[in-house]
């Protein structure tokens, strides 16, 4: 790998391809190369994917891609400079000095060559791309203590500290640490390609994109502790289980600095060499998950993140990565509008990335519509009465548009020029966004899935394969799948109203109910307009600690599409 060359990427233009802002995922369009000299001229040959910046077309076979061009052939490399270059200090006082080689045990010549110095009180940690300083970390002292680590430089890069040793190497492992010092005292130790995530457990990941020829072989070197669990975790997410190995400290400490500082640079040395590849598949040992074990006795299990919708909801209902939740419920009840919220809660909450493929809502600006809605608290649309709220101004149009074209993203795939909604094809595209970090993903309905591949197979066995396809999707990437989908025929009782839907009166019956991790269910009376009062019926919740069984009244508030928690908007 040489990280002081970058390469260069095409634009469709470059090769006069025409492709729709708008479109995500597959499309099609009209060949460059072959359309102008047929007689089909207007015919969309040419197949376009725009997660994965590639085309081909089913005509003349040309192909390619924005990263490397047309099939072989590439671009010239050229280098990228930073964008900001940063001036650093060149003395460190003997005080910081004594704190890095006495107190943290990293050695004078690793100090020396990461160029650490002084300001002031602060301690500064240099961080270096093709040899050029473009940022830098300090870490201020109070009265005789350092506090907590932050850029230097106002519009500085972010990137990996220690990025430059990752040059050459390329089929050696390499070690991901999670803070500067475990990075030096690596250094110290010896003999490791190492580098650190520039924002401790907070990191944003998507700088993997840096090093992602490192990551073939990948120890992680993260503090044994909840945040550096959660670090691990979805570095493992997103580089995959059968690259990645992990470490484990001694019992007396929590990062490989103490390692160093309490044991020495051999246990240290023989800590990381000792590190074991995560489990994939077969068979496991209990060793194999021991720290799993007792980051569950002292820390308590998972229980997932609450959507904050309400405290009720959130005691029955919490959402885990790894399982997926099934959302059903009687005709014109709301089931996509509520999911909506959750949706959109996780992202506001706990900025999760979502992908939504959702046929019943197209084209795909209705449904971004309706997530602006969401998020302005107003009405989208004019009113068409006397006495509807005001449309929402253009200021919170602009808002939601900025707001949701980095976090959400609409998924219908296409195959040959053609729309292919089937699992295998929609669980691809959703494959190329979690490894992107998109955790959250909707399939808006089941029912509007194709049913290609199911030869020799009757609905019973299909369903049963789609589902174990969700499921074992929601394990490998570590992320959570909410799958609408509505009854078969349901009558009205005596009373005008529909009974309460439950997995038995979708087609399939059972094996929604067998394989559904979280089951919920959403009834509203009818007629829809005499109330706005939502029941949820949680109807399972699996694993345990993610909720109960039970009922939860809801608000619906219309003009803005939010649901509240029924008694605190009685209360207001």
């Amino acid at each position: 790998m040489s990280l002081g060359i970058e390469v260069k990427r095409y634009t469709w233009g470059d090769f006069g391809i025409e492709v729709d802002s708008s479109s995500v995922g597959e499309t099609a369009t009209t060949c460059p190369r072959c359309s102008p000299h047929r007689k089909k001229s207007r015919d969309k040959c040419l197949s376009v994917n725009t997660i994965k910046e590639q085309w081909k077309c089913w005509h003349c076979k040309w192909s390619g891609g924005l990263e490397f061009g047309e099939k072989g052939q590439s671009l010239p490399k050229v280098v990228k400079m930073p964008a900001k270059i940063v001036k650093i200090g060149n003395s460190l006082s003997i005080k910081h000095q004594e704190y890095l080689t006495n107190d943290r045990g990293i050695s004078s010549e690793v100090i020396c060559r990461h160029k650490i110095f002084s300001e002031g009180q602060s301690i500064c940690f240099p961080f270096f791309k093709h040899q050029i300083a473009v940022n830098y970390k300090k870490r201020p002292e109070k009265r005789g203590d350092f506090g907590k680590m932050r850029f230097g430089v106002s519009g500085g890069e972010i990137t990996w500290y220690g990025i430059d040793d990752l040059i050459g190497g390329k089929d050696k492992p390499i070690v991901i640490c999670e803070g500067e010092i475990d990075k030096l005292s690596l250094d110290t130790i010896g003999g490791y390609d190492s580098v650190s995530v520039p924002n401790g457990s907070k990191s944003k990941l998507d700088i993997l994109d840096q090093i992602k020829d490192r990551l073939k072989d990948v120890i992680i070197c993260v503090d044994s502790d909840a945040a550096g669990d959660e670090l691990a975790n979805e570095l493992v997410r997103r580089i995959g289980k059968s690259h990645c190995s992990k470490v484990s400290y001694p019992a007396d400490c929590k990062d490989i600095n103490e390692v160093l500082v309490k044991h020495g640079p051999e246990i240290a040395k023989q800590v990381i060499n000792a590190a074991k590849p995560y489990p994939v598949e077969g068979v496991y040992d209990i060793e194999d998950v021991e720290d799993e074990i007792w980051s569950d006795y002292e820390h308590g299990h998972n229980r997932g993140l609450p959507t904050n919708i309400s405290k009720a909801l959130d005691y029955h209902y919490r959402v885990l990565t790894g399982h997926w939740t099934l959302i059903t419920g009687v005709p014109s009840s709301g089931k996509s509008q509520f999911l909506n919220m959750i949706v959109y809660q996780m992202q506001k909450q706990h900025g999760w990335k979502i992908g939504i493929c959702s046929p019943e809502t197209q084209p795909c600006h209705l449904h971004y519509e309706e997530l602006i809605q969401l998020h302005a608290g107003k009405p989208f649309n004019k009113p068409t009465k006397a006495g509807d709220p005001p449309q929402m101004p253009a200021e919170d149009v602009a808002d939601g548009i900025d707001w949701f074209k980095d976090n959400f993203k609409m998924v219908l795939p296409r195959r040959g020029g053609e729309q292919k909604l089937s699992i295998d094809a929609i669980l691809e595209e959703f494959g190329v966004l979690a490894r992107k970090g998109y955790k959250g993903f909707v399939l808006d309905p089941y029912n509007e899935v194709s049913v290609d591949g199911r030869i020799g197979q009757n609905d019973y066995e299909y369903i049963s394969v789609f589902l174990t396809k969700i499921r074992r999707f929601c394990i490998e990437h570590d992320v959570h799948i909410w799958v609408v989908a509505h009854p078969k025929k349901m009558e009205k009782n005596a009373s005008g109203q529909y009974e309460i839907c439950r997995p038995y009166d979708i087609a399939g019956a059972h094996y929604w109910w067998d394989k559904g991790d979280c089951i919920i269910s959403i009834w509203r009376e009818l007629p829809t307009s005499k109330t706005n009062e939502v029941d949820v019926h949680i109807q399972k919740a699996k694993p345990k600690p993610v909720g109960l069984q039970g009922l939860v009244r809801l608000c619906y508030d219309i003009p803005s599409g939010r649901y509240f928690d029924l008694q605190e908007a009685r209360e207001k």
